[in-house]
């Protein structure tokens, strides 16, 4: 009996499965971009569609679509693709947030307590109604923040990319992406005609950390207040801006693990009692 053993076959440093989702992801991209972005009219404001609806809508429909089905190889390639596309988009992120760290020292103290109204609202209002709506763990990534892109790095880190918390986040950011920017754009433009808040404080609320939801809801307020545009989008811009680069911080730190414990407690059960 020979001792030899069959050579291992080689490696290979790309697997086949993502070059077709790859090349399928770049003629999205290339035709989204073709569209480019459309304003609706709805009367009250208008309706913002980013190049990004069209890309998940066409992404969908590709999903969907019966003549060539994506087999389950290809959907992990495809998630494979996401964790590496995140990665790299939290290295940009990253670069951005660091020259503007002076920035928040120079920020008046509203523009810096608004990260406590969006944890009142995401996770005091948003967590106790997903826990009723019986969304399990996934309820911590879909409530923890407002679910943009940097939500994902702190999940997949924390609970790992096959983790209900990071399909939470997921599911949210599409449905922000797809809803956010009509959701508030009709929302500013009904409050902005009632000529009741300052149109720089509505400007401030609009720095949700989401710039195509930052673009919709301060064209809103600029369509309301003309003659303030300028100070409008600096200030939609500041708020943004420190929303973004506090959030990273705030979310890392205080709202995941307060959104876990807080899942935890209110899904908590008695332990089962001990027959006698």
């Amino acid at each position: 009996m020979s001792n030899h053993t069959a050579p291992a076959e080689p490696r290979t440093k790309y697997p086949r499965q993502t070059l077709p989702i790859a090349a399928l992801a770049l003629v999205i991209t290339l035709i989204v971009q073709f569209i480019g972005q459309h304003d609706i009219n709805v009367g009250i404001g208008s309706i913002i569609i980013f190049p990004m609806v069209w890309g998940l809508i066409l992404g969908l429909l590709v999903s969907v679509q019966k003549f060539k089905p994506l087999g389950l190889d290809l959907q992990k390639a495809a998630a494979a693709l996401v964790g590496v596309s995140v990665l790299l988009l939290v290295a940009r992120l990253a670069f951005n947030i660091g020259p503007s760290l002076p920035t928040l020292g120079k920020a008046g103290p509203a523009l810096l307590l608004q990260e406590i109204g969006h944890l009142m609202g995401t996770i005091v209002l948003a967590l106790p109604l997903a826990v009723l709506l019986r969304m399990g763990k996934a309820t911590v990534g879909a409530t923890f923040s407002l679910d943009r892109e940097p939500s994902f790095a702190m999940v997949s880190e924390k609970y790992g990319a096959d983790s209900d918390q990071y399909r939470g986040v997921l599911a949210m950011y599409v449905f922000g992406t797809l809803f956010g920017a009509m959701f508030i754009t009709l929302l500013t433009s009904l409050v902005a005609n009632w000529r009741i808040f300052d149109p720089l404080a509505m400007a401030m609320g609009s720095g949700v950390g989401s710039g195509s939801m930052m673009a919709a809801s301060s064209a809103s307020i600029v369509a309301a207040h003309p003659s303030d545009q300028e100070a409008i989008l600096g200030m939609a811009a500041v708020s943004n801006l420190i929303t973004t680069v506090l959030g990273v911080y705030v979310g890392i730190y205080i709202a995941l693990p307060l959104a876990d414990r807080f899942y935890r407690l209110l899904t908590r059960r008695e332990p089962p009692r001990r027959r006698g």
